[in-house]
């Protein structure tokens, strides 16, 4: 957020952390603006006049300017000229007249100039005020890979732990855990238009591809006192509503994928934005932005009571309606702040086709610690890793990468594994992992996965194969202690 002055007949900004006016009196004199300079007992700083009525300059007495230069004529000697004093650790800049068009349109402005009042922003505080957050963005998507990482989730504490290993081995997984995911990404994209329906904001600073982008005070943009009191307006609107901000991820999330249809009186009240914004396109687009953001902040919060909000989400759930059922998951997340709740958002996340989200949250949600009474969810959260996992394995067998995809199978096994040791006499969670493991032993016949697959078809509710593959074992590796004690804990275990 943004921190704007305005003084009157003059044009300045300050930007701090948070969008709230800090006033300066209209006897303030210009070199006072920063808060310091000749009236404000700093003598580091100095001030120029160019000419009757013309530009007042800050700089560093350590310049000088020569005489009777005529800055306007000369955009260069702008850089040259020492830093104003700092406000709040972070301020700086000249100080101009709005009423001299030709400064304003010297610094980048694209509209009209002759307001008594303008305020200067600066070109990386306006492109926040034009472009809609990206859901992924609110939402926490890392950059990483985060599937070729294990799973620092809690061991359960059962009695069948000793049946398997705690995951298969195999030799690439650990480059696949240090390689890169790209190309090799579970997440998919819509190819479809989709998008907030707002118009493009084009970067003025923006460089050639790989090129840093240079930031240039004269970029800066000039708006109405009155436009940066309705940016103040609604930025307080938005803060007063408790759902604004999971609202805004759920809709950034939505249009990713969709196309956000205008209404006819939205087209209207754009034309008439156009008309009032005098051919700038930028200050048509901040209106447009603020209009949707005031829409947005003006739906009713829903209740602040975690059981009514939960009935409420999955009420929009069996609607099929699942944008506003995660506004309602996500608010539940921040209510409750526990695995559960980040399980239901990360299942809501793969029903959107979020994948990526999805494993991230439940990775959350079992890095957290369950309680004893949600045994059965904890089971599912597993299974739910396990389930994105395998998916992720295709998508790395397809690009042909084989240590992403061992890394992958790897942590699946180990999710489902965990699953098995907390429902034990679910054949359905053991026929995935005996699937997981059959993979497993097939890319690498040893007898570590070998293990995982007579504890797989045991958990799958096939005791004989299970029996049979582990004679085999005996017979061939019975030295080995890690057949030894898994032959232990089958003839203690047996159902």
């Amino acid at each position: 957020m943004q921190n704007f002055s305005v003084s009157k007949g003059r044009c300045f900004v300050v930007f701090a952390s948070t969008l709230s006016l800090f006033s300066i009196a209209n006897s303030v004199m210009a070199q006072d603006a920063f808060g310091s300079g000749p009236g404000g007992g700093d003598t580091r700083f100095q001030t120029f006049t160019v000419g009757s009525g013309g530009p007042t300059i800050v700089w560093g007495v350590n310049e000088s300017s020569p005489e009777d230069y005529d800055y306007a004529d000369d955009p260069e000697y702008a850089d040259s000229l020492g830093q104003a004093p700092t406000l709040q650790g972070r301020t700086n800049g000249w100080i101009y007249p709005s009423a001299m068009g030709s400064q304003a349109q010297l610094l980048g402005s694209s509209g009209d100039t002759s307001s008594t009042e303008l305020v200067r922003i600066p070109r990386a505080e306006f492109k926040k005020l034009v472009e809609m957050p990206d859901g992924l963005d609110l939402l926490g998507l890392s950059f990483c890979d985060q599937t070729c990482l294990e799973i620092a989730a809690q061991e359960p504490n059962s009695p069948d732990a000793m049946l398997t290993p705690r995951a298969v081995s195999l030799s690439q997984a650990s480059k696949g855990a240090r390689s890169s995911y790209e190309d090799n990404n579970f997440q998919k994209w819509g190819t479809s238009l989709s998008g907030w329906n707002l118009g493009v904001y084009v970067d003025p600073e923006r460089r050639a591809p790989g090129e840093a982008a240079v930031v240039d005070g004269r970029l800066d943009k000039f708006i109405e006192p009155t436009l940066l009191a309705e940016v103040m307006r609604v930025g307080e609107l938005c803060g007063n509503n408790p759902d604004y901000q999971a609202r805004l991820a759920a809709y950034g999330l939505k249009y990713r994928r969709h196309f956000r249809e205008r209404s006819a009186k939205e087209v209207a009240l754009d034309a008439s934005d156009a008309v009032s914004s005098k051919g700038d396109s930028e200050i048509a687009l901040l209106k447009r932005v603020l209009r949707v953001k005031t829409e947005l902040a003006a739906i009713k919060p829903r209740s602040e009571d975690p059981g009514k909000r939960m009935q409420s989400a999955e009420k929009f759930e069996r609607e099929g309606n699942l944008y506003e059922a995660l506004v309602d998951r996500l608010r539940l997340e921040e209510m409750q702040d526990d695995a559960v709740s980040r399980y239901r958002v990360a299942v809501l996340y793969r029903e959107l086709g979020e994948h990526k989200l999805a494993y991230e949250k439940v990775k959350e949600a079992l890095e957290c610690q369950f309680k004893p009474s949600e045994k059965s969810l904890q089971c599912k959260a597993n299974i739910l890793a396990g389930d994105i996992l395998m998916d992720a394995v295709k998508e790395a067998d397809r690009h042909g990468s084989l240590a992403i995809s061992q890394a992958r199978l790897r942590n699946a096994t180990a999710a489902y594994r965990r699953a098995c040791l907390l429902c034990p006499f679910d054949t359905a969670v053991g026929s995935r992992l005996l699937k997981a493991a059959r993979l497993a032993e097939a890319m690498e016949s040893n007898v570590e996965n070998k293990l995982m697959l007579v504890g797989a078809y045991r958990y799958a509710g096939d005791s004989e194969s299970a029996q049979n593959l582990l004679d085999e074992l005996v017979a061939s590796a019975g030295g080995d202690i890690r057949v030894k004690q898994i032959r232990y804990a089958m003839q203690i275990t047996r159902r």
